[in-house]
This record gives structure tokens, sequence and C-alpha cells, in this order.
């Protein structure tokens, strides 16, 4: 083999390396994408799913403020953020839970209880479905705000009412809201509104049609609960 053949030879050896390098870059570059659009998907699927139900709960929260507020605001609050202000936590205290002035026409222990449970239970499915998927912050804060304890309260509501009822409390408002027994209620609640607060910002960021209050039904006179109808 002359040296000019032997140049050649060479030559065209680290060409194909050279091109066979650059073919497997950009396979591996295209898979990375692929994968990362599967992923992006992915989690619009999971946000689409979870949209409604961060709804349904502030829909059920807002009912509180509406059962135990004496008449709609003159200056409605402008945001999300507003209805669940400084007050909200004493709004909770008041409300009469023995009440049936419900979206459902259950009592408050039944109502609460029972959307609650629905929502956890929900949140778990979407968690367990896409936490691959999800952004890392984001599957934090779902996570956070699925384990909140005021959940847990709100869900295990009618057994306390039980319990209270076998107890033969004489505290008629103890009764009707067990709240107002709960040691540190006021930062029970106002951890989990910044838990909420947070996620729905969180999402906010990710999607197209944001969670805002006017979306919110709750509040239209033909809704139950009527203003002021659940306070004690």
């Amino acid at each position: 083999m002359t040296a000019s053949t032997l140049w050649w030879s060479q030559f065209f050896l680290n060409l194909s390396a050279g091109i066979f390098g650059s073919l497997l870059v950009i396979l591996l570059v295209d898979r990375a994408l692929e994968k990362e659009r599967e992923r992006d998907k992915r989690e619009k699927f999971a946000l689409n799913r979870l949209r409604p139900l961060i709804y349904r709960h502030l829909q059920t929260l807002c009912s509180i403020f509406k059962a135990v507020t004496s008449k709609k605001p003159d200056l409605f609050p402008a945001s999300i953020g507003d209805i669940f202000a400084e007050n909200f936590p004493k709004l909770m205290l008041s409300l009469d839970l023995t009440k049936k002035e419900t979206p459902t026409s259950q009592d408050w222990f039944i109502y609460l209880s029972s959307e609650t449970k629905d929502l956890t239970r929900n949140l778990e499915k979407i968690i367990e479905a896409y936490q691959d998927s999800l952004n890392i912050e984001l599957l934090g804060i779902l996570e956070s705000f699925s384990n909140s304890p005021l959940l847990g309260l709100l869900s295990i509501l009618p057994a306390i009412r039980q319990k209270n009822l076998t107890l033969n409390l004489e505290n008629q408002k103890a009764i009707a809201n067990p709240f107002t027994l709960t040691m540190g209620f006021h930062l029970l609640v106002k951890n989990h509104i910044l838990l909420l607060l947070n996620l729905i910002e969180n999402m906010n960021s990710r999607i197209q049609n944001k969670i805002c209050l006017e979306e919110i039904s709750v509040f239209r006179n033909d809704y139950t609960p009527k203003w002021g109808t659940s306070r004690l």
C-alpha cells in the first residue's frame, strides 16, 4: 500500500468515524427532545386533571365565606387571595356546621368531609400517575397541599362530631363548630391557604386558562348557600 493510498484510507476512516459520531449525537439529542416533549405532554394532561379539582376546592372554601358573611360585600374581593385574607380563619370559626345550607343540602360536617376525601383521593391519583412528568417544584407544592393538616381535619369532621356528642359537651358552640376546640386552628388555616395560593400561582404559570375568581360560580345569588345562612 502506497503512502497516498494509506493517507486516503485513513482519511475516509476518520471521516466515517466523524459522520457516525455526528449521527449518534443527533440521535441522542432527538431522543432527549422527544422525551422532553412527552414529559411536557403528560404534564399538561396532569394539569388538565388538576384544574377542576382546585376549582372544586375553591368552591368549597368560598361556600364557607358566603355562608358566614351576612350579605354580599359592597366592595367584592378582586382576587382569590383577597377572599382568603387575614380574617378567613375567623370566618371558619363562625360557621354553624349543623346547618344544611350547603351546595349538596347536607350539613357542613358531611359536606366538608365528603368534598375533602374526594379531593385528596384524586390528588393522590394524579401524583401517582404523573410524578415522573411533573415539574419538581410543582410536584413538591402539590404533595404538600395534598398532605395539608387542614384537609386531614376536615375529612374526619363526622367522627369529631360523634365524639363530642358522646362526651355530652355543654358548650353548644363547640358542638356546632369543633374548630373552636382545635389548637392552633388559625395557623392551620393560614398555612393551608398559603399552600393553595402557591399551587394556583404555579399552575397559572403553566396553563393558558388561568384559575381566577370570575369562574367561581358559588357567589351567584341562585347558588346555595345563600349569604349568611350558616353563621353561628
